[in-house]
């Protein structure tokens, strides 16, 4: 039932997620290229076509890969991540008295907070991913740029490592 449920969030994030935005000073990605980022930043289970499609947009694609690398995802896009995972813990706790060996392990912010967590994280590492794979200069400073400024973007361990691997 869970994987049902995540599949069907899962759908519907990707359907509303929003696209980066891109400000003046870099050049402007076409509404398809900013689809090809999303699909690969909301990806459930990645592949390396999906990958490819971004590494194909190139150089024009660094600014908004560096804008997930720095800040994960939108807010536009947390706010109905957020929602899914709460009405999802409410379900499962009305479905938990009938269902003991169901009850969630952790209260309901605590949960929120680690899916949450893992979403900015999963943004993250996808970016430095796609940043690795174009290999432009702009895209390797990018990189550099999040590492030197790891404290400042309140990286966890785990996102620090995924930018570490990316610049080997």
């Amino acid at each position: 039932m869970w994987k049902t449920i995540a599949v069907i969030v899962a759908a519907a994030t990707l359907a509303c997620a929003p696209q980066p935005t891109v400000s003046a000073a870099q050049p402007a990605l076409q509404p398809d290229a900013l689809r090809v980022i999303t699909f690969w930043m909301e990806c459930e289970e990645c592949t390396a076509a999906q990958l490819q499609a971004v590494v194909r947009l190139g150089p024009p694609a660094v600014p908004a890969l560096n804008e997930f690398l720095r800040n994960g995802p939108p807010s536009t896009s947390i706010d109905p991540r957020e929602k899914a995972i709460r009405d999802r813990y409410q379900q499962q706790q009305r479905y938990a008295p009938a269902h003991p060996e169901s009850r969630p392990p952790m209260s309901e912010d605590d949960t929120v907070a680690l899916y949450l967590r893992n979403y900015r994280a999963a943004y993250r590492s996808r970016a430095a991913q796609a940043l690795r794979a174009i290999g432009t200069a702009e895209a390797r400073a990018a990189l550099t740029q999040a590492l030197t400024d790891a404290a400042a973007l309140r990286l966890t361990p785990a996102e620090v490592a995924a930018i570490r691997r990316a610049l080997q």
